[in-house]
């Protein structure tokens, strides 16, 4: 089974302002461009009018104003609900462009992000930024231990590594996964440079 790191270039701000804003055009948007990919057939009926109501208190309700309210990177973190974290997912994927992915296989799962964003990419592209935050980070202070998970770089953290990278050939690796997948990984990095945006990234 593969596994994606999707990326999408969002400025974080975006992101924050949907939180709460009672936008119910973009309500019924998200709802119809991702409920029936989350919940196919009768029997998960409930789990999509429960996925809906939670996306609704996150765009119309409270709970979305308190995450906008405490910004993208609050000290206090929760851990979030599977139906949570795919309504987050749904709001990512439709406000954010894609602007590339990441596959690998289960087997291959632990090298791709312990040793590819751990050590790898770190090394070959002389990074100044942490990598593994593309895998995992917690967004408005919410995060989840579990598939479908998100990360992400802010602008001036994209601007520190392109410029890192400026005159730094990318090497050939020994490996023809790391290969492909440092050069996607590049590829999605100056394509949030050149769109001067944050990057979300989703891991599902």
């Amino acid at each position: 089974m593969p596994y994606i790191l999707e990326f999408y270039s969002l400025d974080w701000r975006t992101l924050g302002k949907v939180f709460g804003s009672g936008n119910r055009a973009l309500l019924d948007r998200i709802a119809q461009e991702n409920g029936d990919n989350f919940f196919r057939g009768l029997e998960n009926k409930e789990d999509h009018l429960l996925w809906k109501k939670i996306l609704e208190a996150l765009i119309c309700g409270r709970r979305g104003q308190a995450l906008a309210a405490q910004g993208p990177e609050p000290k206090i973190q929760e851990e979030v609900s599977d139906r949570m974290a795919l309504a987050l997912v749904g709001i990512i994927r439709t406000l954010g462009v894609g602007i590339g992915e990441m596959e690998h296989s289960t087997a291959s799962g632990s090298f791709f992000r312990d040793d590819f964003f751990g050590q790898e990419s770190p090394t070959l592209l002389s990074s100044p930024i942490n990598l593994k935050l593309l895998l995992s980070r917690p967004l408005f202070g919410v995060t989840h231990g579990t598939y479908p998970s998100w990360g992400g770089l802010k602008k001036a953290e994209i601007q520190l590594l392109i410029k890192s990278m400026a005159n730094h050939k990318i090497p050939n690796a020994d490996d023809s996964d790391v290969e492909a997948w440092l050069y996607e990984l590049c590829d999605c990095l100056h394509a949030a440079y050149e769109d001067g945006t944050d990057i979300v990234t989703v891991y599902c």
